[in-house]
């Protein structure tokens, strides 16, 4: 078993290596179980979806680094 500082290592490079490099062409909101979630599409057609938990459960968030803009909330 993995220590907390190498799992969160490995994920920051399994992420990475699936992120880079890519170009956002829209953000849209999907339907999840109670909420709608903002989705990030990227010009491939892979995306990210903001998720509750690991299992799906619900719609999360995007926080983001802009004080003016820090949350794309769910709906």
């Amino acid at each position: 078993m993995r220590n907390q500082k190498d799992t969160i290592a490995y994920w920051e490079q399994q992420a990475t290596q699936k992120c880079s490099g890519k170009i956002i062409a829209r953000i849209e909101y999907r339907k999840q179980l109670y909420n709608y979630a903002p989705v990030i599409i990227f010009g491939d057609g892979t995306y990210l979806i903001a998720m509750s938990d690991d299992e799906g459960n619900d719609a999360g968030a995007l926080h983001t680094s802009d004080d003016n803009f820090p949350i794309i909330p769910t709906i």
